[in-house]
């Protein structure tokens, strides 16, 4: 997935897990119960499912 910057998506689930792997960039990921998370580039994120 590319997105430009500034770029998001509305809140939604996963019925799987999930792996993210940031190849450029930085991403900011919000988990229903957990903080904001900042991640940058060729950094690895992963969310268990139903998240």
């Amino acid at each position: 997935m590319n997105l430009a910057p500034g770029a998001g998506g509305n809140p939604h689930r996963h019925p799987g897990f999930v792996l993210v792997y940031v190849l450029g960039g930085e991403v900011v990921t919000k988990v229903s119960g957990q903080p904001v998370s900042l991640s940058d580039c060729q950094k690895t994120l992963s969310h268990i499912k139903r998240c």
